[in-house]
């Protein structure tokens, strides 16, 4: 929503989600983004790009 934009809300949920992972043993978390501006809330928080990612979806094959 345009009026919950720039109050830093998607950084506080994002450290909050990833330090829960990693308090549960979670060792390595991933994150996809499709924007650059989501791209640099998870820089901010201290995500790294990957050099190479597979991503595999329980979808049916197209065509």
């Amino acid at each position: 929503m345009p009026t919950a934009r720039r109050q830093g809300l998607a950084a506080a949920v994002t450290a909050a989600l990833a330090t829960h992972a990693r308090d549960h043993g979670m060792h390595t978390v991933f994150l996809a983004y499709a924007e650059d501006v989501i791209a640099r809330i998870y820089a901010r928080l201290g995500f790294r790009t990957a050099d190479i990612t597979l991503l595999i979806a329980n979808q049916p094959a197209r065509s």
